[in-house]
């Protein structure tokens, strides 16, 4: 069936507490902050599972609006500097006999009937397409959005069964859940990894990694990267086509993607552009010591870059691509290798610069052996 907000919900008070009046440690009112709703929450917020902020014990109780929440009330976010997270709102349960209150740019909606809405059904319907077309429709600002009470209360819903509802709500829940087991899963996993990249390739001091395969046993040369690695030869573009990638090199060494911001264009003063392909490692000269290094994926094969990322290709017979990639996107690498390039403001390296750093590596096959196990 179908129903305006205003005819199911009403409106409930809410604060508006900064952050530096919320702490961590200590307070007897917990306030949930819009940032947090954006950044920290899922949809479905478990209060004993997750971590609210207090309010600061000086705050005056007088200053507190204390309409406290209820286990299923909706929580909107009514500011945002983008339309997607604009009207990004949690549904809130299991919270005992917590004091909890709604804080700084949200709404908080609870249901006028207690049978309307099954547990954890209100959350996911908000984040439909449907509810989040019309809340774009009533968002407005500059270079902040925002949305009111009287905007979110015309906004249609359709709902099913009471019994339709708990099915639904308790299904998504539950990939929710499996989704949240999954990264963590994959963030311990990231963790182990890092691990082994910090101990199975040589530091500075060291001629032998700290972990190494038991059948290797000989000791890792250094070389410079031009002696590793070459350039490949440059040809500027002349004329750019409607569906040209622009690539970008993302930081902390996270990959290549396409720059949807930057529109290329070709200028006698701007800087030129050139093709890219997959064989080739990309290192944005003026971001390496922050992890500003990629491989080109197939997908991305032919894309271009401007003169301000470099690009090297492998000597096989000594390095394998991927095995360099891993060698250089090493945090302790990277972040190491700003001393060699000078400045206060921004530092960028040139390709002479870049040429010079030194790596130690092993023969080929113990670094087949590396790649596999990573």
């Amino acid at each position: 069936m179908n129903y305006k907000i205003k005819s199911l919900f009403k409106f409930l008070k809410t604060n508006s507490l900064s952050r530096s009046q919320l702490n961590y440690d200590d307070g007897n009112i917990k306030n949930i902050h819009y940032g947090d709703i954006h950044k920290i929450f899922k949809t479905i917020l478990n209060c004993q599972n997750e971590e609210i902020p207090y309010i600061n014990k000086d705050v005056p109780e007088n200053k507190i609006k204390k309409d406290f929440c209820k286990d299923g009330d909706l929580i909107v976010a009514d500011a945002s500097e983008d339309y997607e997270d604009i009207g990004k709102s949690i549904e809130i349960f299991n919270i005992q006999n917590e004091k909890i209150v709604s804080g700084l740019h949200t709404i908080i909606l609870r249901s006028k009937e207690k049978d309307t809405f099954a547990p954890m059904f209100k959350g996911y319907l908000f984040q439909t397409e449907n509810v989040k077309k019309q809340i774009k429709v009533y968002a407005n600002g500059v270079s902040v959005l925002g949305i009111g009470k009287k905007d979110i209360s015309k906004i249609n819903i359709n709902i099913p069964s009471f019994e339709e509802q708990k099915k639904i709500g308790k299904f998504i829940y539950q990939i929710d859940k499996k989704i949240e087991l999954m990264e963590k899963k994959h963030t311990l996993y990231l963790d182990i990894k890092k691990y082994f990249m910090k101990n199975m390739f040589c530091n500075k001091l060291n001629l032998k990694p700290k972990i190494r395969f038991p059948e290797f046993t000989e000791e890792w040369v250094e070389y410079k990267l031009g002696d590793i690695t070459f350039i490949p030869k440059k040809e500027k573009i002349k004329r750019l086509t409607s569906n040209e990638k622009l690539l970008t090199v993302k930081l902390h060494a996270k990959g290549i993607c396409v720059n949807e911001n930057i529109k290329p264009k070709l200028s006698k003063k701007g800087r030129p552009y050139y093709k890219r392909y997959s064989n080739e490692l990309l290192i944005g000269r003026q971001n390496f010591h922050n992890g500003g290094l990629g491989l080109i994926p197939q997908e991305l094969n032919g894309g271009i870059c401007s003169n301000a990322i470099s690009s090297f290709c492998v000597k096989k017979e000594k390095i394998l691509l991927k095995f360099l990639y891993y060698n250089l996107s090493r945090k302790n690498y990277y972040t190491y290798c700003e001393k060699y390039v000078g400045g206060t403001g921004q530092k960028e390296f040139s390709e002479k610069q870049l040429l010079k750093l030194k790596v130690k590596i092993p023969e080929i096959a113990e670094q087949k052996k590396i790649i596999e196990f990573l």
